[in-house]
């Protein structure tokens, strides 16, 4: 009768596994996102999460002057909008879009491009694709001539012209319209960091299947 019992059990926990695939993915769950300047203090930041309800901006400033800003996390499916000012003055803004799932714990590493020049009041804007880790090694300091809005081995971000444009906010509306950047991009020490939390739900759900298998492994033995 207990026999049976753990049998009926784990063949329903193995069904509501496999019969319910949103739940169990590992893409349910947020980025938990952390603004690095490796150089000193990181400037303020105006931030901007979009869930599929519109963008809500908010500014986050280093306050305890350590070079580093934790931003608010960013659920899988959502935008993030980003602008900063560089060390030239010129103002950047970027869009990412956390479309891309991995493993519980994964942790990406992107570096913020900006003018090479550092013209004052020369502005850069980027479009980024789903969230993946750089095609290429990128190392602070490093160069890259931007052609027709992109830079060779990395399709999945766009360099668009923003002089016109007056802030972030305006700017997550029109990027996609904006004309393609021409000139160098250097690689700042400025990087976002991305690390990856799965739902709870899905652990728990993944928990109890892994036991349901092992259970069913006991009962045929």
């Amino acid at each position: 009768m207990k026999r049976s019992l753990i049998a009926a059990w784990a063949t329903a926990s193995l069904m509501a596994l496999f019969t319910a695939p949103v739940v169990a993915e590992w893409d349910d769950g947020w980025w938990m996102l952390d603004f690095v300047d490796h150089s000193g203090t990181a400037r303020p930041l105006r931030v901007g999460v979009d869930e599929g309800r519109g963008f809500g901006f908010v500014t986050y400033a280093d306050t305890d002057f350590d070079g580093m800003i934790q931003l608010p996390r960013v659920p899988v499916g959502s935008r993030l909008a980003l602008g900063v000012d560089d060390s030239g003055g010129s103002h950047i803004d970027v869009v990412f879009n956390f479309l891309d799932a991995n493993a519980p714990g994964a942790q990406i590493k992107k570096p913020l491009l900006i003018v090479a020049e550092d013209i004052e009041g020369e502005a850069l804007g980027i479009k980024f694709g789903d969230l993946m880790a750089p095609p290429v090694t990128l190392v602070a300091g490093t160069r890259s001539t931007v052609t027709d809005g992109f830079v060779p081995h990395w399709s999945s971000l766009r360099f668009v012209d923003e002089s016109g444009v007056p802030d972030l906010e305006s700017f997550v509306h029109v990027v996609d319209a904006l004309p393609a950047f021409h000139g160098d991009v250097k690689v700042s020490h400025a990087t976002l960091r991305c690390t990856f939390v799965p739902e709870p739900s899905s652990l728990v759900l993944m928990l109890g299947g892994l036991l349901a298998i092992t259970a069913l492994r006991r009962i045929k033995r």
